[in-house]
């Protein structure tokens, strides 16, 4: 009988423990990584899945104590690399992907010379190119990504590119030298369901030709696209391990569960997704709708020669959500700017309450104004980085007409409905949680008793748990208060299920709308099917240890989805 070959891991670690000073942030994680080989490390913000990842790059910092049983890379041990050894690494035998594209490629370079600056380091590897081949390699590699017009872009800047082709062009440098393993980390979170479909097809490619894939996500449904093992991480320990289909499918671990039980699915519509372990997910109740509070006709704006809203009309009625869903450049953004008053309509006119924003004085638009709040997809941006949290809901309040000598105590109060207490009052920003500063968004929304709030991407850099927890935030308030939501969202499966009714964008024009579930089971428009197509499944593979035995074929980013070979 044969045996089976056993290839060496290209990287191996054993007893992983990182600290920074006093805290721990890794402890005792173990794993390995062989060629052809998708693992991923799933857990919160804070679990320690990112500092294991620039462990193996040699990116922990000056201030981190690294220390480990066992670290192979490609078989040597690589406890004791210094700088020089790990700039010979980086790059050329591991490549790096990171969330944002526009932070992480030189904002002062074209994206042409990013990736040739890659090829020109890293010379000595197998497969290296000339400084005469350079040019053309970059122009391969960009074409390999799926860049349209690789000439063009290559000379373009990173301000110039949309998000789907800044992360492609950063793929193309992470694997120019043909590294062995691929790191990436939290490649596809702020990218439309679509793009995303095309980058997970990438990084399913570059496995299937043999490089092996660590891939850091809190979403589970991507994990689920391409990992054959799972690591579900937990204040630097790995509290579950095991194959992909095991892990998703049956948790043995009450963490990886919450998880799990968080993802916004078909099923959960209508109930909390933020369940404690041993409850049972509870229904959040529905609230009839109510009078019309937003009434768009005909919408038109245009920027130059380029319409970004062309004909776009909807109501929305007190407790309802309506969802716009649609891929960047779709014209959704522009909506909600046109609806907030933020733009003037070249065509077409907005009512809130039956007024128009047309017309108006300033103190009548002031008045409207205090009626129809925002919360945007990052608050820490969103804030004065100088104010605490006290000060941010006091010109909140101020807005509201709330009187100086109540408004602390008003402050408190929406502290209280946002699931915060009133510690939080006298902190900054920037020494909150993500989902604390989330919920701080949502208080300050709720300062002035608005009528709307429009929800521009609330949740989409939220970790699942809290992302449930804000989703179940927000249900709540509507059932409570009886808010009406314009909930614009990349994420379909959020918008199904926090919606009541959705549109469906594309090019400036409204391709499909209508109640929520009808739309989701029953698409009509051709681009809607697209949309949903493209959206990633909690079902793995069965046996997630069957090799992807497709033909070698050129990569079609153009496929709506990745699945692994059945």
């Amino acid at each position: 009988m044969t045996e089976p070959i056993v290839t060496e891991p290209i990287v191996e670690v054993t007893g992983l423990h990182v600290s920074f000073g006093a805290i721990d942030a890794v402890r005792g994680v173990s794993f390995a990584v062989h060629a052809g080989e998708c693992v991923a490390i799933v857990g919160e913000s804070g679990s320690g899945k990112s500092v294991t990842a620039r462990t193996l790059l040699g990116l922990t910092g000056d201030g981190a104590r690294v220390r480990a049983e066992s670290f192979r890379i490609e078989g040597r041990d690589a406890s004791g690399y210094r700088e020089r050894q790990w700039r010979a690494i980086r790059g050329g035998r591991i490549g790096f992907v990171l969330q944002d594209a526009l932070v992480s490629l030189d904002a002062l370079r074209p994206v042409g010379k990013e990736i040739a600056e890659t090829l020109r380091l890293h010379r000595d590897v197998p497969g290296a190119v000339s400084r005469a081949e350079t040019a053309g390699r970059v122009l391969e590699l960009l074409r390999e990504v799926g860049v349209p017009e690789p000439e063009l872009r290559a000379r373009q800047y990173p301000h110039e590119l949309s998000g789907g082709l800044r992360q492609r062009a950063l793929i193309a440098s992470a694997i120019a030298c043909h590294p062995r393993l691929l790191i990436a980390d939290e490649p596809t979170t702020a990218l439309d369901v679509t793009v995303q479909a095309q980058i997970l097809r990438l990084l399913a490619e570059r496995r299937r030709r043999g490089s092996g894939l660590l891939l850091i996500s809190h979403d589970l449904a991507v994990v689920a696209e391409l990992a054959d093992r799972v690591l579900v991480m937990r204040d630097g320990v790995v509290v579950e391990d095991g194959p992909a289909a095991r892990v998703l499918r049956s948790p043995g671990h009450p963490y990886t569960r919450r998880l799990l039980a968080a993802v916004p699915m078909e099923h959960a519509k209508g109930t909390r997704l933020s369940v404690a372990e041993g409850e049972t997910a509870r229904p959040i109740p529905a609230r009839p709708p109510g009078e019309v509070v937003i009434e768009a006709r005909d919408l038109v704006r245009t920027f130059g020669r380029r319409t970004a809203v062309d004909g776009v009309s909807f109501r929305l009625r007190a407790g309802q959500t309506l969802g716009i869903v649609g891929e960047s450049g779709s014209g959704k953004t522009t909506t909600a700017r046109l609806v907030l008053g933020l733009l003037k309509p070249d065509a077409g006119s907005v009512e809130i309450d039956g007024r128009p924003w047309e017309g108006l004085t300033p103190a009548e638009r002031r008045e409207i104004r205090r009626h129809v709040q925002v919360i945007y997809q990052d608050p820490l941006s969103s804030f004065d980085p100088r104010f605490d949290v006290r000060r941010i809901l006091d010109e909140a309040l101020g807005v509201g007409g709330e009187p100086r000598r109540t408004r602390r105590d008003r402050a408190v109060e929406l502290l209280e409905q946002v699931g915060l207490d009133a510690s939080v009052l006298d902190r900054r920003p920037s020494r909150l949680s993500g989902g604390q500063r989330q919920r701080v968004a949502v208080a300050r929304a709720l300062a002035p008793r608005p009528r709307v709030i429009v929800c521009d991407e609330p949740v989409s850099a939220l970790d699942v748990s809290i992302q449930a927890q804000v989703l179940d935030l927000l249900a709540e308030l509507q059932a409570d208060l009886g808010i009406a939501y314009l909930f614009i969202s990349h994420h379909l499966g959020v918008v199904h299920h926090v919606s009541d009714h959705v549109l469906v964008m594309k090019d400036g024009r409204v391709v499909e709308s209508g109640d929520v579930r009808q739309v989701f089971t029953a698409p009509a428009a051709g681009y809607t099917r697209e949309l949903l197509a493209a959206i990633p499944r909690l079902d793995p593979h069965p046996d997630p240890h069957l090799e992807d035995t497709r033909p070698d074929a050129p990569l079609d980013v153009t496929a709506p989805a990745v699945r692994k070979a059945s």
